[in-house]
């Protein structure tokens, strides 16, 4: 028995009237080879918003975006604090935003060998053979913030990634909680480094305390890191000073 095999290519970025006018042209000769040896499907409806994510999602799903959950390269998720921090966003480019099971799941289930190369919305992967991480969360561990924090009763708290911080003000600073691990921090004081995950991406960051009021913290949070790999605490602060931002190595900031 002959076996049929089925390569699938997606070519990101290229609208259909360019695609049609090169070949036209004779300025594409290898699509003009795969359009002529291959199938090909006309007009057919782009997906809204036409950006990477959600036009992968609805080619591999089947489903408009608001079926399949991916409904932007980053997607707002109503339970998180904050809207336009990266670190608070899906990434709509990672299969753990995909809300039904795309072709690859459906192929495995009906016993059908097959091999994913690279595609977006394949990593994590939920099937075998899937070679090549494409992105993940992780991307998007990189965002410092400053939070005005409300304290009733000289109390308050904020989230960062699924890590929720207490804050209890004392005279000249706050009683720091976090994942039961308490802590002193004065005005202009940095915290240690605090644990959190954002989608099951593990990371670290730390919080500097930059003004007490009566009813209010400001805090200071820095970027998430993926591993305590940062320059050394004083410096950071110095440079933090200048920058605005406490910066790690090989991690977002660099120096040069």
């Amino acid at each position: 028995m002959t076996h049929l095999r089925v390569a699938v290519l997606s070519i990101d970025a290229l609208g259909a009237d360019l695609l049609w006018k090169f070949i036209d042209e004779g300025e594409l000769p290898a699509f003009s080879k795969l359009v002529s040896s291959g199938a090909v499907v006309e007009r057919l409806k782009t997906t809204l918003p036409p950006t990477t994510a959600p036009a992968h999602a609805a080619a591999i799903t089947g489903c408009y975006p608001v079926k399949s959950g991916v409904t932007g390269n980053l997607i707002f998720e109503p339970s998180t604090d904050r809207a336009f921090m990266y670190s608070y966003t899906a990434f709509g480019l990672d299969s753990r935003s995909l809300l039904v099971d795309p072709a690859w799941c459906i192929l495995e289930r009906r016993g059908f060998r097959q091999l994913v190369v690279g595609y977006p919305l394949s990593w994590p992967p939920f099937v075998r053979n899937v070679i090549g991480a494409y992105f993940n969360y992780d991307l998007h561990l990189k965002e410092s913030q400053r939070l005005k924090v409300s304290l009733k009763d000289c109390e308050g708290s904020f989230k960062v990634g699924n890590s929720c911080v207490s804050l209890r003000a004392g005279d000249r600073g706050v009683i720091l909680a976090c994942r039961g691990r308490e802590e002193w921090l004065e005005v202009g004081g940095w915290s240690s480094w605090l644990p959190t995950s954002i989608k099951g991406s593990r990371g670290f960051f730390r919080v500097k305390l930059l003004k007490l009021g009566g009813d209010f913290a400001e805090i200071y949070v820095s970027e998430i890191f993926r591993e305590l790999d940062t320059i050394e605490g004083g410096l950071a602060s110095k440079l933090m000073e200048g920058m605005e931002i406490y910066p790690g190595t090989g991690d977002g900031f660099g120096l040069y």
